[in-house]
């Protein structure tokens, strides 16, 4: 099966870069940055490039896995964070948006650490799962790269 290319290196690039300087506008002073492993570190790695060096950025990683026996799928730690959050903006990152299902889990256990606030960054979204953006409450989207349509 070969694959087709949707969005050009550049274009991502140039994408990064604008979602970057939205970043930097809605994150004022420090920002504190989990991304979900695996999936995001790529994606992470090019966002945090594009930051000013003098820009603090305190970076953790969080990790769960999912089992998909059953409709509803059991979520689990594998890794969770070690830094505290509490009053703090948070921006979660992950590669994709699919079903909601996990951002929302673990949206609601940083909650726990009651951060002042979360706000999600994805690089794709799928396209037939727009209407589980419901599902992710009180949560600002900053800006989807492209989307993935399945059928």
């Amino acid at each position: 099966m070969k694959l087709k290319t949707f969005i050009k290196p550049e274009e991502i690039k140039k994408r990064i870069k604008n979602l970057t300087s939205q970043i930097l506008k809605d994150f004022k002073n420090e920002i504190y940055i989990i991304g979900v492993l695996k999936g995001s570190f790529v994606f992470l790695s090019d966002l945090i490039r594009e930051f000013p060096q003098d820009k603090k950025v305190i970076l953790d990683f969080i990790q769960v896995k999912s089992y998909q026996k059953d409709r509803k799928g059991n979520i689990e730690f594998v890794k969770d964070i070690t830094i505290d959050i509490k009053n703090k903006e948070i921006l979660l990152v992950d590669d994709i948006f699919d079903t909601g299902e996990t951002l929302k889990f673990l949206i609601d256990h940083l909650k726990k650490n009651k951060p002042k606030s979360i706000k999600l960054c994805t690089l794709l979204y799928k396209f037939q799962n727009i209407l589980c953006l419901r599902k992710v409450r009180n949560i600002y989207l900053q800006l989807l790269l492209g989307c993935i349509c399945c059928s």
